[in-house]
């Protein structure tokens, strides 16, 4: 009987919630960021690499000029997880982004997991960016950089496929250790200067599409007696067919990731509930759109099979003899890289500073000076100049994607928790009674809308179900091997679990949260439950090492988590307190 107490007593901390009482607009930092400063953040971190290295790659391997297919369906699904994220911003407009959000939603352990990924994912992404700034500099330099940085410190490995780097990149650290003092000045001055750079970036950008307009040839999207006929071949525009599109898409979603920097200005915004959902719509369909045209303009320049994996852009335009607009290129390459580089060190400080201060990182995580988390700030980037220093991108960038798929998937979920819980928790300080979850025993489902907790039981139920079919799907899909006629059938299964599941929560209507919110995610459960099914398939189809190295940062997560903020969170105080209290 004791064990039972005790394992119970330990399930309700784990799921314990944070309550969204009248202070939550109360904060440290400064409230100083318009909705157009949050909208140039969110572009700034999203419009980098997917041009200047993604695309090239993509259309010259997987899609030729279908590539603006990809492109629009990533970016629709992109589109599913920015919704969720603008909703929880307008609700709990709180630093931490989908940490927080899931703190409020669904409890303790899985915002810890989910802040821990976020952590991961961005210090990974910092310093993969760092390395590519560094290469690209090395570049223009015509190899003075590295070389000098080989004849000082020598090299650290002459192996193949070696983790390391070859030589130490110097100058990636000294790039990101630059610009975190610089962001030390405070979020208003580095708004502006990424303002800026996101201008000039957004110029080259309409340069690149103008000149392509001049050159484009049609007839580089049409087949031509004797040209290569790839696997799945359909038409020119579409040689590698339609599994060259939908298998490059999870490579192009990847480009819109960084949008959850809007949501993590949440509690530096002045107008949160107004901010954050018109920065996401505005940020989303700038980047889309420029992603879509110049992929466009690039596959009608040259053709497809004759693009520059590593340097598409200008080697398309020095075939033209455009050599003027090349060092535009360049330019706007660089302000890109800075811009995603600010943005990045924003989010990931952001995130710190919010589990600190909740008490599930060491409480120097939230040490606040000019109103900026400067500890969070200057730890984060040393870590990653680290990796950069002495890793390999490759190595890097194989954990990066997933432990943001991963918080994508739970926001989607905590969406329809939050809309069909009984207990109406919002920013406004209107908390009803605490509901705890947990999983009836089957007696108790007797009929299909027995209750009001039974109803936010079989809601997680369900949603879970439909999760656990898509993951099901996506690994029995990327095996290869699979027939034909079996992924057919688990096609079939995976889309009627996913009906499933929203024909039982839509009639739920009287169980709606109905505040009158600035913005709501609309088409409520239908686009949260593809949203989360799309990205449960999509982390399935990262390779077998990356699943491997995320579980081992899970278990380190749970060691420091059980170690320190099982303990020391605030929430488990503020009960401790409630019990002297009340003995």
């Amino acid at each position: 009987m004791f064990e039972m107490s005790f394992l119970s007593e330990a399930l309700v901390k784990l799921m314990r919630r944070k309550d969204a009482d009248g202070g939550i607009l109360t904060t440290n930092l400064r409230r100083c960021l318009s909705t157009l400063d949050i909208a140039f953040l969110g572009i700034g971190n999203m419009l980098g690499s997917g041009v200047y290295i993604l695309a090239p790659n993509v259309a010259n391997k997987l899609t030729g000029p279908a590539i603006v297919l990809s492109f629009l369906l990533a970016g629709i699904a992109s589109l599913l997880a920015a919704l969720a994220y603008a909703e929880f911003g307008v609700r709990f407009p709180r630093s931490g982004s989908a940490y927080s959000y899931t703190y409020f939603a669904l409890g303790e352990i899985l915002a810890f997991f989910v802040g821990w990924n976020l952590i991961m994912e961005n210090v990974l992404s910092l310093a993969v960016v760092g390395r590519t700034c560094s290469a690209y500099a090395n570049s223009l330099s015509r190899g003075i950089i590295g070389n000098f940085t080989v004849n000082v410190f020598g090299w650290l490995t002459d192996k193949q496929n070696s983790s390391l780097s070859k030589y130490p990149d110097v100058l990636s650290a000294i790039l990101l250790i630059a610009f975190v003092l610089f962001m030390l000045l405070g979020a208003k001055q580095t708004s502006w200067l990424n303002n800026t750079l996101v201008v000039v970036n957004v110029i080259v950008m309409a340069i690149i599409f103008g000149v392509g307009v001049f050159h484009a040839d049609f007839s580089n999207w049409q087949y031509h007696c004797g040209d290569h006929k790839p696997d799945g071949f359909i038409s020119g525009f579409l040689p590698h067919g339609w599994s060259g599109v939908l298998s490059a898409c999870a490579k192009c979603f990847f480009a819109y990731v960084g949008f959850d920097s809007i949501a993590a200005a949440g509690e530096e915004a002045r107008n949160p509930g107004k901010s954050i959902p018109i920065a996401t719509l505005m940020a989303m369909s700038v980047v889309s759109v420029v992603y879509i045209s110049v992929s466009g303009v690039l596959t009608l320049m040259l053709p497809y099979y004759d693009i520059n994996t590593e340097a598409g852009i200008p080697d398309a335009l020095k075939h033209y003899d455009a050599y003027w607009a090349v060092y535009m290129v360049s330019g706007g390459a660089i302000a890109s890289m800075v811009t995603v580089i600010m943005g990045t060190i924003f989010a990931v400080s952001r995130v710190m500073y919010a589990m600190a201060e909740d008490g599930l990182l060491p409480a120097i995580f939230c040490s606040v000076c000019r109103k900026v988390p400067f500890v969070s700030m200057i730890t984060s980037t040393f870590v990653a100049a680290i990796l950069a220093v002495f890793f390999d991108t490759d190595a890097i960038i194989e954990m990066l994607s997933i432990g943001t798929l991963f918080a994508y998937l739970i926001i989607a979920f905590g969406v329809v928790i939050v809309r069909y819980s009984p207990t109406k928790v919002h920013a406004k300080g209107e908390i009803g009674p605490r509901v705890t979850l947990r999983v009836w025993a089957a007696s108790s489902l007797y009929s299909l809308y027995p209750s009001r907790m039974s109803h936010k039981t079989l809601i997680v139920i369900t949603l879970a179900l439909a999760t656990f079919f898509a993951f099901a799907f996506g690994f029995s899909v990327n095996v290869k091997g699979t027939p034909w006629d079996g992924q057919i059938g688990l096609t079939v299964v995976c889309g009627s679990m996913i009906l499933v599941a929203v024909a039982y929560i839509y009639p739920l209507k009287e169980l709606l949260d109905d505040e009158n919110y600035t913005f709501q995610m609309p088409l409520m459960p239908l686009l949260p439950v593809i949203s989360m099914s799309l990205n449960a398939f999509l982390m399935t189809t990262m390779e077998a090492v990356t699943w491997y190295r995320f579980i081992v940062w899970l278990v380190l997560g749970a060691t420091v988590y059980f170690a320190n903020g099982y303990r020391y969170s605030k929430l488990n105080q503020v009960q401790l307190k409630e019990k002297l209290d009340h003995s």
